[in-house]
């Protein structure tokens, strides 16, 4: 160990902690050198079953995004199928649809985007800048721009179809508390 400690001195400096000899159990009258290690090297830098971006590395881009944009139209299109259903007031209901309507198209936009980054030579050559890193203050300011505006809408478009199902409970019509006709045919609990 002291052999090991002398030939690679950059041990003691930037690895270990504290160095220092002890009294040696199984021969009397020799040392052995006791070596603490700093507190980082006993953590672990990666936990080897913690979720990370290894489940989608595999997977493309556009593959990804497909994804994500069927996922909005579908869960839109599930909101806008209480398109004529009862609502407290005509603001509520216009509100409802505006929202199901624009979680629905956000996917469509990327689809658009896409199509047209592809389709012109100068939007696709200012992306391609843009993504490795020769970023100019107006382009990115424009990005920044839309990112913002569509994504705090996207937001508060789901944030409001999920308060408003619960806020339309306040005022539903009397249909809502009749049997509905399945229960008299089928058993139920």
């Amino acid at each position: 160990m002291g052999q090991v400690l002398q030939s690679a001195p950059c041990l003691l400096s930037e690895r270990v902690l504290l160095s220092h000899k002890v009294p040696s159990t199984s021969s009397p009258g020799t040392y052995i050198s006791c070596i603490h290690l700093r507190p980082e090297q006993l953590v672990a830098r990666h936990i080897s079953n913690w979720p990370s971006n290894d489940l989608l590395r595999n997977v493309d881009g556009l593959v990804v995004g497909i994804i994500l944009w069927l996922a909005n139209l579908f869960y839109g299109a599930f909101h806008a199928a209480a398109w004529n259903e009862h609502f407290p007031s005509s603001t509520e209901k216009w509100l409802w649809r505006a929202s199901a309507a624009y979680i629905a198209s956000c996917g469509g936009f990327w689809v658009v985007l896409n199509s047209a980054v592809s389709r012109w030579a100068r939007l696709n050559s200012f992306w391609e800048k843009w993504m490795d890193g020769e970023k100019s203050l107006l382009g990115t300011m424009a990005l920044a721009a839309v990112v913002v505006l569509c994504g705090s809408s996207f937001v508060l478009a789901r944030m409001y179809v999920v308060m408003e199902a619960f806020l339309s409970i306040r005022e539903l019509p009397a249909s809502a508390y009749q049997t509905p006709q399945w229960a008299d045919v089928f058993p139920h609990l």
